[in-house]
C-alpha cells in the first residue's frame, strides 16, 4: 500500500493508528509533481 506524505504524517502524529516504523519513504515523480510517499507491505508469515 502507498500513502501520501500528508496522510502518513497525520496518522503518525495521532498515535496508535499506524506503526510508523513499518513504512518506507519513497520519492514519487509524476509529470510535474515531485513528492514523498510511504510504502507499507504486509508482514510475511
Amino acid at each position: 500500500m502507498i500513502v501520501s506524505d500528508r496522510l502518513y504524517t497525520g496518522a503518525a502524529q495521532s498515535g496508535g493508528l499506524i506503526n510508523p516504523a513499518a513504512y518506507i519513504p519513497q520519492r514519487i515523480t509524476s509529470k510535474e509533481t515531485r513528492s514523498r510517499a510511504w510504502i507499507w507491505t504486509p508482514p510475511q508469515h
